[in-house]
C-alpha cells in the first residue's frame, strides 16, 4: 500500500491538481488571468483545444455541451467546422488553425476557462475511479493522484457498451499492476519512461511529453510519505537495475535532451 503525500504546494489537492493542469494545457492563458478573451486554439498537435485543455475534436458534441454549461451549448455553425476540422486528413498547424479562427465559441475568461476544466476534470476523476476499481485499487485525494488525473487527462481513454471505462492508452496493465501492488517504484518508472510513445511516433513532439511525464513522475513521488526503510531501498534499486538500459537510453536521446532544454525553459522546470 502506497503511502500517500498530502503536502500540498497551494493548500488543497483541488488547487495544486487545477494548477498542475493548467499550466500544461495552456501556458498562454496562465500567464494571463485578465486576458479578454478565450477563443479557440491549435493545440500543437493535431486538435483544436479551447481553454485548459478542452479538446473540440476527441469529444463528443453531447459531451462537450455538458462540460460548456451555460457557456455552451455550440452554435450550429461551430459543430459545422468540428465535423470540418475532423475530416481532414492531415490534422496540422496549416489545416487546423484556419479552421480554429472562425468558431464562434469564446469563454471569455480566465475563470470561465477554470470552471470549464473543473466540470471535464469531475468527468475525468470518475472515470479514474472505474478504471482503478476493476483493479480494486482505491486512491485518495493526495499529489499521486493529481500525478495520475494528468496523465488520464492526457490520454485516451476505451469505453465499453454501458459507457463505462475498460482501458487506458497511458494507464496501462503496467502501471495498473504496479499500484494494484503498492510497488511505488515501478509506477514511477510506468509514468517517467513508458507512458511517451511519440519518442517512436512523433519525435517533434516527444521532447515536450518527456517534460510533463518528468511532472507527473516527479509529482507522483519516488518515495513514500514515510521514513525510508530498507525494503523500500531495495525496492528502488531493483527498479534502476531491471530498467537500467530503458533508462539510459531515454535520458541520453537526443530528442529528449534537445526537447528538455527547450521545454525547462518554457516552463521552468528541469527535467533531471
Amino acid at each position: 500500500m502506497l503511502t500517500l503525500h498530502t503536502n500540498y504546494t497551494l493548500g488543497s489537492y483541488q488547487a495544486d491538481r487545477d494548477d498542475f493542469l493548467e499550466r500544461r494545457e495552456n501556458l498562454p492563458l496562465y500567464n494571463d488571468p485578465t486576458a479578454p478573451s478565450v477563443p479557440p486554439h491549435f493545440d500543437g498537435g493535431s486538435s483544436i483545444a479551447i481553454g485548459f485543455g478542452l479538446d473540440l475534436l476527441n469529444n463528443s458534441i453531447a459531451s462537450i455541451n455538458n462540460w460548456l454549461a451555460n457557456l455552451g451549448p455550440l452554435s450550429f455553425h461551430d459543430e459545422q467546422l468540428i465535423n470540418q476540422a475532423k475530416a481532414l486528413a492531415i490534422k496540422n498547424e496549416a489545416t487546423l488553425i484556419p479552421i480554429a479562427s472562425q468558431f464562434e465559441l469564446n469563454l471569455q475568461s480566465f475563470s470561465n476557462a477554470v470552471t470549464v476544466l473543473d466540470a471535464i476534470l469531475a468527468t475525468k476523476e470518475g472515470e479514474l475511479n472505474q478504471l482503478l476499481a476493476s483493479r480494486g485499487i482505491v486512491l485518495d485525494q493526495s499529489r499521486e493522484r493529481a500525478a495520475l488525473v494528468s496523465l488520464y487527462f492526457n490520454g485516451r481513454p476505451k469505453y465499453n457498451a454501458q459507457g463505462q471505462v475498460v482501458s487506458h492508452n497511458l494507464i496501462g496493465p503496467n502501471l495498473l499492476n504496479a499500484l494494484a501492488n503498492g510497488n511505488r517504484a515501478e509506477a514511477w518508472y510506468e509514468i517517467r519512461y513508458q507512458t511517451n510513445r511519440e519518442r517512436i511516433t512523433d519525435r517533434r513532439v516527444a521532447g515536450g511529453i518527456a517534460i510533463r511525464r518528468y511532472a507527473e513522475s516527479d509529482t507522483f513521488g519516488l518515495y513514500e510519505n514515510a521514513p525510508l526503510t530498507d525494503a523500500e531501498a531495495k525496492s528502488i534499486f531493483r527498479m534502476y537495475t531491471a530498467h537500467r538500459d530503458v533508462i539510459q537510453t531515454y535520458e541520453s536521446d537526443s530528442w529528449n535532451r534537445k526537447g528538455a532544454r527547450l521545454l525547462s525553459l518554457r516552463y521552468g522546470e528541469t527535467a533531471a
